[in-house]
């Protein structure tokens, strides 16, 4: 199951959990990403997992000529080019795949979200919650 957090400048969130995989889902997905791209600023994809085909993308109307493809070799590493890529109010929209993560990560994007006034989707695949720490006193 994959979960969708959209975070808005406003600081107001959205979650949303799927176990859809269709192709009718994915380009649904991108074509919504789409319409969110007609600020003329940069649509940023962070880790992406999977990257659909170019046919794909320009099938759901994504203007490749304004689109950031990232790669990360880890979710820190993820989680910090996406706050990056947020704060610097360059990119309409940034999408960041992660496996794991933090209250931290999660707070951290929140608030590069509202700093540089850029929507933030967060997509956690299966098992992306990270279980809080406990302190043994």
């Amino acid at each position: 199951m994959n979960t969708y957090i959209a975070m808005h400048p406003n600081n107001n969130q959205q979650y949303f959990a799927t176990n859809n995989k269709s192709a009718e889902f994915e380009l649904r997905f991108w074509q919504s990403l789409a319409h969110l791209q007609t600020t003329g600023k940069w649509l940023c994809l962070i880790a992406p997992d999977p990257l659909p085909a170019k046919a794909q993308l320009i099938k759901a109307g994504i203007n490749l000529d304004r689109m950031l493809i990232v790669h990360s070799k880890s979710d820190a590493q993820a989680i910090k080019s996406a706050s990056n890529a947020l704060s610097h109010n360059k990119c309409s929209t940034v999408v960041t795949w992660v496996k794991h993560l933090t209250n931290l990560d999660h707070q951290t994007i929140q608030q590069s979200s509202i700093q540089g006034n850029t929507l933030s989707i967060l997509i956690k695949t299966e098992n992306a919650f990270s279980k809080p720490t406990r302190l043994v006193a």
